[in-house]
Parts: C-alpha cells; sequence; structure tokens
C-alpha cells in the first residue's frame, strides 16, 4: 500500500533527523567542554605572560566558535525539517485512517448486500 510506505519513509526520514541533531548537540557538548579547558588554559597563562601560547588558544577558540555557528545553523536547519515531517506524518496517518474507514464503510455495505440477497 502506499499510504504505508510513505508513512514508513516519513518514519525512517524522521529518525535520520533526529540523528543529525542528536550528532548536532553531541558536538555543542565536545566543544564546550574544549572551550572550558581552554578558558582554564588561558586564566593559568595570564599569570605566566605567555603571549604566544595565549594567542594560540584564542585562535583555538576563535575556529571553535565558528564551528558551534556552523552547528547551530544545522541544528535550526534539522529542527524545521523535523517540524515538517511531522506534519506530514500527521497527514499521513489522517490519509491512513480515512481510508480504513472507507474501507469499512464499503464492506458493511457489501455484508448489507449479502445479507439481503
Amino acid at each position: 500500500m502506499e499510504l504505508l510506505q510513505k508513512q514508513r519513509e516519513i518514519s525512517q526520514q524522521s529518525q535520520a533527523v533526529a540523528k543529525e541533531l542528536e550528532t548536532r548537540e553531541k558536538s555543542i557538548k565536545k566543544i564546550e567542554d574544549i572551550q572550558s579547558r581552554l578558558r582554564e588554559n588561558i586564566k593559568s597563562l595570564e599569570k605566566v605572560n605567555s603571549e604566544k601560547l595565549i594567542a594560540r588558544y584564542m585562535n583555538e577558540f576563535e575556529t571553535h566558535e565558528d564551528q558551534l555557528q556552523g552547528i547551530w545553523k544545522d541544528i535550526e536547519e534539522l529542527s524545521a525539517q523535523k517540524a515538517s515531517l511531522v506534519e506530514t506524518a500527521s497527514k499521513s496517518k489522517k490519509e491512513i485512517k480515512n481510508y480504513g474507514e472507507a474501507l469499512i464503510a464499503k464492506l458493511k455495505l457489501v455484508r448489507i448486500g449479502d445479507i439481503k440477497n
């Protein structure tokens, strides 16, 4: 049945989007942990006055900030995609329900016709 196949495909797409969102969220957590470590290192180096190493850490920090911006953009797009899939799944479920109800109505008519004959 086309309707059931469509529902399966929507479910698979939804699962794929959920996995992508989870991956992005794990990436954010990892970057936040790295940034926390960098902040600590920078604070400790301020006392020693190691400008070269602080500059290196700041460059790394900036790179991670750029990565975070990209990940947040991905999350925004994936969230919109997920919302669209939820809406499509809801419509598909209604179509399946309507189709099933129409079949039941036809079966009832067939039974009534059989009983009369």
